[in-house]
């Protein structure tokens, strides 16, 4: 029998990677059946898509890490794309910039934001979180501040998006 295909990456630190001229990522996860990310740090990294994690159709749990200064032209930390189901808990997102969509992140596929913070992130649609057509995005006990875009400064949403026990405040557009 084949054996699930998963990932593990823990207690580490992605620093100042550039790959925004390659269709390459800082950490790229696809097609894996699960991924973790534990612990970690990414701060400074610049790609095309997903300034520091670029997800396809992988289920990603990122938990206690911290995304901080990442750059890209769509999701300047993390794109979470086609089918990708990730959750991201005791997370921060923050400073991170985007040249098209999602400062913090995009989406295309399913995102749970849990007891994180996504703060001081900037692009011209959804300076916090773009969350596309066909994707869904919910908030828990997290909070969504400080983010600035031309339109949607907290987060831009054309899917399905709730928010519970969610602060969003002083976010601009």
């Amino acid at each position: 029998a084949d054996l699930p295909v998963t990932a593990s990456v823990t207690n580490c630190t992605f620093a100042d990677n550039n790959s925004a001229a390659d269709p390459f990522h800082t950490l790229y996860l696809e097609h894996l059946e699960s991924a973790t990310i534990a612990n970690c740090s990414f701060v400074r990294n610049q790609a095309r898509g997903g300034g520091a994690l670029y997800t396809l159709m992988t289920d990603v749990l990122v938990r206690d890490s911290f995304f901080y200064e990442n750059k890209a032209h769509e999701g300047g930390a993390i794109s979470a794309m086609q089918a990708s189901n990730m959750v991201v808990r005791n997370g921060s997102i923050s400073g991170n910039r985007a040249s098209s969509r999602g400062g913090g992140i995009h989406l295309s596929g399913s995102l749970s934001l849990e007891a994180s913070t996504v703060s001081g992130n900037t692009a011209p649609e959804g300076g916090g979180v773009y969350s596309g057509w066909s994707s869904v995005f919910n908030s828990l006990l997290s909070t969504v501040s400080g983010n600035t875009a031309e339109s949607g400064g907290g987060w831009y949403s054309d899917g399905i998006a709730t928010a519970q026990e969610t602060v969003v405040e002083d976010n601009s557009a």
